[in-house]
């Protein structure tokens, strides 16, 4: 009886450690967020919550709250091992007129990747 119960609260231990989740940052619109956008570039706060993700192991996750659009007028980067992700209702949305001057902008990209120049040659 003793082992059994040894058992079972080994068990109940491990359970528990396995279903912890890392701590997650959330975006926001209306003031709640542990990083608060107001509409205009909002691409500079979601950067600032997923290099604080990337620089600091105990976070995986950036998560965009719903409520007004996050719209941005830059790309979002977003480093190796980082998650993000967002309320179902969570828009993010260019700005319009937006003055990128090449058609290979992407919204979203790798933050640090390398960039290749037309010669081959690995830049960054």
């Amino acid at each position: 009886m003793i082992k059994f119960l040894v058992f079972l609260f080994s068990l109940l231990v491990v359970l528990n450690f396995y279903s912890q989740t890392p701590p997650v940052l959330y975006v926001s619109s209306d003031g709640s967020g542990d990083f608060d956008c107001n509409g205009t570039s909002d691409q500079v706060e979601i950067n600032l919550a997923l290099d604080y993700i990337a620089t600091n192991s105990n976070f995986t996750t950036v998560y965009l709250k719903a409520g007004n659009a996050y719209v941005i007028d830059e790309p979002i980067e977003i480093a190796s091992n980082t998650i993000l992700t967002g309320d179902s209702l969570a828009v993010v949305r260019l700005k319009d007129s937006v003055a990128w001057w090449t058609f290979d902008k992407p919204m979203l990209t790798q933050k640090n990747r390398l960039s290749w120049d037309p010669y081959g040659e690995p830049s960054e």
